[in-house]
């Protein structure tokens, strides 16, 4: 019997020592599907899902999974957060540390981001970045659009050979996240905002893939182009930071790969090699501007989409890996440039306007930055490049033939300057039926105020815009018909009484500029011009706009638009400015349950109920209906679900369980509702 006691404890530890080391080896071992395939596939919404769980699970608590949305078509987004040990929120970042967003597959076919950072995630959890998480914390969404990643079809196969299928630029609603960031009306836009805005983050890095311009370089790259970015932390993004990261003293240079700043041959895509090499539009609705005008870096990163899947995504993940080297290597100066960016914002308080500073781009034109020496190939009599794109059995191009290696020395159209600017204002105020554009703002984490009472101000202390034509798009663009008004501040002859409950918004504060730019009615791609003020441009008796109306020579009717600038910040006393929390609608108009009956009956205005169920009920689920059905978002026990549908099913132990309903709205205002559940045991 002892001899059989001695038998069994051994093969108990055998097993014991075995099971270790499988666990210890399976994440060594562990592919993402992808790798499992050769390469011959991209990995699914659901595998991705799967496997950053399995990685985190296996981290030892250096990485963490939580979800941001649920998109339209129901599928969760996954945000990592890594660290050692991963924080449980921001307020758990130490000074010492700086915290890094690296966004991928926003483009959906541009798969390589995604692909890379599956690598990377698993190369944490094995502690192979310790050394990095000493001085980062990283924020890592590795598909930021799941409804376009798992819409496979040959959508790029004309530029990106393989794999052969590959999700959409565009989300399940049809709106392009990168030309989304100033209006925001997708899920998966106002995902990457809540993320700035919770963790604030130092540098936005976005990931992509480029089919424009053949080129021999594996890389183009950029920074935030917008002219109202601050100019120190623009100088040092596209100077030293593009050097040390992407550059010629980067991770990617020791690998043998030489980058270029982002851009096309030919003015207007004409593919003219002696027209220069054009970057993109400076418009902040790209995610990379939208960053510099937060002040924060931005790093774009578009690998050739010519090269083959493995190539892209090594270079994708040398390129991030890199940027991640050059946080941590100049994390001081980043953080002191970004520190004096927002304490000059915030200063306009205490020095005024300065006129001859404190300009708004309205638009802007393009202007040569440097010559640039672009890798590429030979062009014909028309300066164009040579090239034949060659096809597989199949028929589909997987090859590209050119005439012969080139090189052009070419001015780099890379700089916007302004075309068209106006004064900021010391405050901007809107009256309060322009709700809408004030919870555009407070979305995208803008501070705002409203009078506690009726205010004067003198004549010479606020302007009111005069709309000379309205220029409304007839053809949709995201969305939307456009507007690009064409106008003039005035002066008026009489001071005015703006009512209680107008919303002032202050440039004096870190996102001032941003919002200086989105309330000016001539921005290009401001509030106005995205239509949040349509409803509020309309004459009504009683507001003070009914006594500034504007005859647009392109319009039948009187307009009048809802936001005052004012030139001072002395013109409004303090003790009339009142924080605005909260604007939003946050409550739920409806809740319901699958099983058992919630006590009392749901009324929108009681936030706390109990539900029984039979001890052979071991889930739940629940039917949310938001109040705003478009612009709050809801979570179960923090898992993201979707206004009007039925949410994922919620476990129940036996006995009382603690459900959490928490509804946030446009405003970053919450709601929570608690629901006690008691499941009976059994027999009962």
């Amino acid at each position: 019997m002892r001899r059989l006691s001695i038998m069994l404890l051994v093969t108990a530890i055998v097993l014991t020592f075995t099971c270790v080391c499988l666990g210890a080896s399976s994440l060594e071992n562990l592919l993402t599907p992808a790798e499992e395939s050769n390469w011959a596939r991209t990995t699914s919404s659901q595998e991705v899902i799967d496997f950053c769980l399995q990685v985190a699970q296996q981290s030892k608590g250096r990485i963490r999974v939580e979800y941001i949305a649920r998109t339209a078509q129901g599928r969760l987004i996954p945000l990592l957060i890594i660290g050692n040990p991963a924080p449980e929120g921001p307020a758990d970042v130490t000074p010492d540390k700086a915290t890094v967003l690296v966004n991928c597959n926003i483009h959906s076919g541009e798969v390589e981001g995604k692909e890379s950072m599956l690598i990377f995630a698993r190369e944490v959890a094995l502690g192979k970045h310790d050394s990095i998480l000493d001085d980062l914390v990283i924020l890592l969404v590795p598909n930021m659009n799941p409804d376009g990643n798992d819409s496979l079809a040959k959508n790029r196969i004309g530029s990106q050979f393989t794999p052969k299928l590959v999700g959409t630029h565009t989300t399940g609603e049809g709106y392009n996240v990168n030309r989304d960031m100033t209006k925001l009306d997708s899920i998966e836009g106002r995902a990457v905002v809540s993320i700035m805005n919770k963790w604030d983050p130092v540098i936005f890095i976005d990931a992509h893939a480029t089919n424009g311009s053949f080129m021999r370089h594996p890389v183009s790259y950029n920074w935030g182009l917008h002219p109202n970015t601050d100019a120190d932390l623009m100088e040092y993004n596209r100077g030293r930071f593009s050097d040390i990261a992407i550059g010629s003293e980067s991770y990617l240079r020791t690998k043998g790969k030489v980058a270029v700043p982002y851009g096309n041959f030919g003015k207007n895509y004409s593919g003219i090699v002696a027209e220069g090499w054009i970057t993109f539009e400076d418009y902040p609705r790209y995610t990379t501007n939208y960053a510099g005008l937060r002040n924060r870096l931005a790093m774009l990163l578009e690998c050739y989409s010519y090269d083959p899947f493995p190539v892209r995504v090594d270079t994708q993940y040398e390129c991030i890996y890199g940027a991640l080297l050059a946080i941590e290597q100049d994390k001081d100066t980043v953080t002191s440039l970004i520190r004096r960016a927002d304490e000059r914002s915030v200063r306009r308080a205490v020095d005024g306007i300065d006129p001859t500073r404190d300009l708004v781009a309205l638009d802007s034109r393009l202007e040569v930055l440097e010559k640039l020496t672009v890798m590429s190939y030979t062009h014909d009599d028309e300066g164009r490049l040579i090239a034949s794109r060659l096809k597989d059995a199949e028929g589909d191009y997987c090859a590209v033939e050119f005439a012969g290696e080139r090189d052009y020395m070419v001015d780099y159209y890379g700089k916007f300057v302004p075309s068209k600017t106006e004064v900021m204002g010391a405050y901007y105020l809107v009256e309060a039926d322009g709700l809408a554009g004030v919870e555009l703002l407070m979305r995208h984490g803008v501070k705002v105020f409203e009078l506690n009472r009726d205010t004067e101000i003198d004549a010479g202390m606020f302007q009111w815009y005069d709309v000379g034509k309205i220029n409304k798009a007839t053809r949709l663009y995201e969305g939307h018909l456009m507007n690009k008004l064409e106008g003039a501040w005035k002066s008026p002859v009489s001071s005015q009484v703006f009512p209680r409950g107008t919303f002032v918004i202050s440039s004096a504060q870190p996102l001032g500029a941003f919002a200086a730019l989105m309330l000016e009615p001539a921005s290009v791609d401001g509030a106005i011009s995205w239509n949040f003020f349509d409803s509020a441009m309309q004459m009504k008796a009683g507001t003070v706009r009914a006594m500034y109306a504007s005859n647009p020579s392109d319009s039948n009717t009187a307009i009048g638009v809802p936001i005052f600038k004012v030139s001072d910040f002395g013109a409004i006393p303090s003790e009339n400015l009142a924080v605005v929390d909260k604007v939003s609608n946050v409550t739920l108009s409806a809740l319901t349950i699958n099983y058992g009956a919630l006590s009392p009956h749901f009324q929108p205005a009681v936030y706390e109920y109990t539900a029984q169920v039979a001890h052979s009920i071991d889930s739940v689920k629940f039917m949310p209906i938001a109040g705003d059905r478009i612009g709050a978002a809801v979570q179960i026990n923090n898992i993201p679900a979707t206004s009007g549908r039925e949410s994922d099913a919620v476990g129940l132990a036996v006995g009382m369980n603690t459900v959490i309903i928490l509804v946030t709205g446009a405003d970053g205002s919450t709601q929570t509702y608690t629901i006690t559940i008691k499941r009976d045991a059994p027999g009962t």
